[in-house]
């Protein structure tokens, strides 16, 4: 890999020498339809005349600068069709202008029926201690805001009612 490290910019500079070797058919293209590496193995596929898919997580709508915009139009034009890791992703897909068949496939979800809770939790007694979980990047675009302010909503109400004791 080429550019490592540099999430828009990456590629692989031996990938048209493996794809003349191994000759492939169908070309998954695990990487976002606006990077340079979907771009690279696009244009390698259908040299290739391989079909090809690409896979996305994209959930949030976000304008592109060039060259990032043109790359992501070219693989929108050349891809037999798309993976979308949940719902808002085809959303994202279909508002960009990808106009061709889209599967959702969420490769790193569980199976609710597998993993359904036998009993249900006692309720929430007052000043008692309690959880908070989350998984996921500290950024602004998760949305944790919210919860922030109602975990220190929380922690104010807790403290009035320990101080007026």
């Amino acid at each position: 890999m080429s550019c490592n490290g540099n999430y828009h910019l990456h590629y692989y500079p031996h990938l048209g020498q493996i794809m003349q070797e191994v000759q492939p058919e169908i070309v998954h293209i695990d990487e976002e339809p606006y990077k340079l590496a979907t771009f690279q193995a696009m244009r390698l596929a259908r040299r290739h005349k391989a079909r090809t898919l690409f896979f996305t997580w994209q959930k949030l709508y976000r304008k592109y600068p060039p060259p990032f915009r043109q790359m992501e139009r070219y693989n929108y034009q050349h891809a037999d069709t798309a993976l979308a890791g949940n719902q808002e992703a085809v959303e994202v897909l279909r508002r960009r202008g990808y106009q061709k068949a889209i599967y959702v496939i969420p490769q790193f979800g569980f199976d609710m029926e597998v993993y359904k809770r036998g009993t249900s939790l006692p309720p929430h007694k007052p000043g008692a201690p309690f959880m908070l979980g989350f998984l996921g990047r500290l950024v602004k675009t998760k949305g944790l805001t919210p919860i922030f302010e109602v975990y220190q909503s929380l922690l104010t109400s807790t403290f009035r009612m320990v101080k007026d004791r």
